[in-house]
């Protein structure tokens, strides 16, 4: 992203793990969070509370996910097909998201050009 002068003022990541491993390579990278780009989370696991900029995340009803999951795998053992469901996620916001810079501090690195 940073070497193809992305335009971009956030990232969603997949998971935590993953946002933390994003955010340490652009802090690496001189990159400020939030102040030139925002990283938002998947999962609320520990670290995202306690990394060097507190992460953005959604969470999961980790219990309702395991209920859930049980009550399928029931359902598949009497021979049913197991009903779908929907449960509350909730969006924890911490001090790795705000508002979009102006202009996008991920520049493209400078590469010579052949004339």
């Amino acid at each position: 992203m940073i070497n193809e002068s992305a335009d971009a003022t956030a990232i969603q990541t997949v998971n935590d793990s993953i946002a933390v491993g994003c955010a340490e390579a652009l802090l690496n990278q001189g990159l400020k969070i939030p102040g030139d780009i925002s990283i938002a989370g998947f999962g609320n696991i520990l670290i995202s509370e306690h990394f060097r900029v507190p992460l953005t995340t959604v969470d999961q009803p980790k219990l309702g996910l395991g209920i859930a999951a049980i009550e399928a795998l029931q359902q598949f053992l009497l021979g049913k097909r197991p009903e779908s469901k929907r449960l509350p996620a909730e969006l924890v916001v911490r001090s790795s998201t705000g508002i979009a810079p102006a202009t996008s501090s991920v520049k493209r690195l400078k590469t010579p050009t052949n004339i």
